[in-house]
């Protein structure tokens, strides 16, 4: 009797997936440090700008070349891309106040918290319910949020870097809802047909509400601090997007997943040979398993929801 095998992705596709899932990692790890750096020559408005301008044009090149379908043709799809676009600038600008305010190591390891409001949200407003792999994987991320919460306190109590952690931490929660809008929205059309007309709305508003506080000073540092800042961000999706197209969910959030040891790493570093606008943050034993609960909780329940 014959046995039949199941036909695997190609190996040089799955290579592939797991190199852009590894270069989504370290982009995501290294953004929110280069936000940091950018707090010494550019605004959070000017930075936002650039941002969105630079991915809407990006994605628009590629629309322009692929031609999909674009979510506009009911009220269901359109309010869904509004509240996408306003959720996504809601988020970059309350993550670089966060960042500019506390760190980009606590910033990095906060924004875990995005897999814990995914699917509260989605159990909410897709009707889809939590299995018990996502019930530990969430309880664990929280014992790891109340350990780090503990020790950020103890170093910080009433300062600033508490008010920063709580801006990422609602930004954490603004991204969460831009990501339902594009999960529900990929059930009727591309993910670059939904990427763009969020980011398109989300540029419309940052450039309409976002007002500049003084007219911004370009020089040859400033302006390639805020183009690779952009850069980087709109590259880490696109990375992102590349990874699942290639290789399973699973294994590119459980690499994705890891950008904060990568932001704590360069900050050490960074901060050792004191780099410019880059201080250390101290993190105690208590901090840092912290940070493992919350990394093993937000990857147990990514994983157990791509299998869902």
């Amino acid at each position: 009797m014959e046995t039949q095998t199941i036909p695997s992705k190609p190996a040089p596709r799955l290579a592939y997936g797991i190199g852009m899932a590894v270069i989504t990692c370290v982009l995501w790890g290294l953004e929110s440090i280069l936000v940091k750096i950018s707090g010494l020559h550019v605004s959070p408005e000017l930075l936002t700008i650039s941002y969105f301008s630079l991915s809407t044009l990006a994605f628009g090149s590629m629309v322009v070349a692929r031609k999909p379908r674009l979510p506009c043709g009911s009220l269901r799809s359109v309010s869904l891309v509004l509240v996408g676009g306003v959720s996504i600038a809601l988020f970059y600008y309350l993550f670089v106040y966060g960042v500019r305010l506390s760190g980009p190591a606590q910033a990095s390891v906060i924004l875990q918290s995005e897999p814990f409001f995914v699917a509260i949200l989605a159990m909410i407003f897709l009707k889809e319910s939590l299995n018990s792999p996502q019930r530990v994987g969430l309880a664990i991320a929280l014992l790891g949020f109340v350990l780090f919460g503990l020790d950020r306190w103890a170093n910080n109590p009433l300062s600033t870097g508490v008010t920063g952690n709580l801006l990422v931490l609602c930004a954490s929660l603004a991204w969460s809802v831009y990501a339902l809008c594009q999960r529900a929205l990929c059930r009727e059309y591309t993910p670059l047909a939904a990427s763009f007309s969020i980011f398109f709305v989300a540029a419309v508003l940052v450039l309409v509400a976002v007002k500049q506080p003084e007219p911004p000073t370009f020089t040859f540092e400033s302006s390639l601090v805020l183009f690779l800042t952009s850069a980087m961000a709109f590259l880490a999706y696109a990375a992102l997007s590349e990874a699942f197209g290639n290789a399973r969910a699973a294994v590119v959030a459980l690499i994705a997943n890891l950008s904060p040891l990568i932001t704590i790493s360069a900050v050490f570093l960074l901060s050792a040979i004191g780099f410019p606008g880059i201080s250390n943050e101290p993190i105690s034993l208590w901090g840092y398993l912290g940070v493992g609960a919350i990394l093993a909780g937000s990857i147990h329940v990514a994983r157990s929801e791509s299998r869902a």
